[in-house]
């Protein structure tokens, strides 16, 4: 008989849970096995010996990087948005400058 659990789904069930917040009781109906199993592996209470500080270390890692990515984008975004206003406001200065030139 196979075992339900092994190395690589115990790594699963560790980021999915902390990374993706997927609820124990999700995670024991899809490996078929108890919701208490589950809460054990994710509070490092079994398989310790998979859920190492190295990993938990490369996870955090991972999260961190993620997070940068996310904040590298809404700056860039903002970015563009100050480009815009900054061509807009060019346009507008000139109409200005134009319809001063006109009036005087």
């Amino acid at each position: 008989m196979q075992p339900k659990l092994n190395d690589d789904r115990v790594r699963d069930i560790w980021r999915r849970h902390h990374d993706q917040r997927v609820p124990c009781h999700q995670l024991a109906k899809e490996h078929s096995v108890t919701a208490g199993a589950i809460y054990a592996i994710v509070h490092r209470q079994t398989w310790k010996h998979v859920i190492t500080d190295e990993f938990l270390l490369a996870a955090r890692r991972d999260r961190f990087v993620a997070k940068l990515e996310k904040a590298a984008a809404a700056l860039q975004q903002m970015a563009n948005l100050v480009r815009d206003d900054l061509w807009l406001y060019g346009v507008i200065e000139d109409a200005i400058r134009k319809a001063e030139r006109r009036t005087s």
